[in-house]
């Protein structure tokens, strides 16, 4: 004789989903997204993007000329090539939205693994895989409305 089981999942339920939103979905799907869209070279084509970029040079030029030298080489080498720089804007962005992303996707993650553990309850109570201690009785003739309103709950 069980009791009813929780509705919450369990930790590795929520990881298993969050490991499949991250691998199947974020990681390509921004992927995609930087090489289609080009966001830092958009940025950098407007007049704000320009202006930043060419002030953070000279101030880089004037203080620094050594790392200045250092992110001349490394961004000719990064906006050579469409793989080279969608892989940078692609770092780039998991690391500015990862605050954002990533509460949010083990939120996603949370709620599909206790929909998914509702639904197993759901399962066991329709395939009769276990006895509601007091419903035994009204087991065998079906559902009852005590039986719903336990499972509405």
């Amino acid at each position: 004789m069980g009791l009813l089981p929780r509705q919450q999942s369990s930790a590795g339920e929520t990881f298993k989903a969050y490991v499949a939103i991250e691998a199947l979905v974020w990681l390509p799907g921004l992927y995609l997204l930087c090489y289609r869209y080009r966001p830092t070279v958009r940025f950098i084509e407007t007049k704000a993007g320009g202006d930043l970029v060419r002030t953070v040079g000279e101030w880089l030029q004037r203080n620094v000329p050594s790392q200045h030298a250092k992110v001349v080489k490394l961004s000719a080498g990064v906006y050579g090539s469409p793989n080279g720089r969608t892989f940078a804007e692609w770092m780039l962005l998991n690391k500015v939205l990862a605050p954002v992303s990533l509460p949010t996707k083990f939120m996603v993650a949370n709620s599909i693994a206790n929909r998914r553990a509702a639904q197993r309850i759901a399962d066991a109570v329709e395939g009769d895989e276990f006895v509601v201690p007091g419903l035994s009785a009204v087991a065998d003739r079906g559902r009852s409305p005590v039986l719903d309103r336990l499972l509405r709950q």
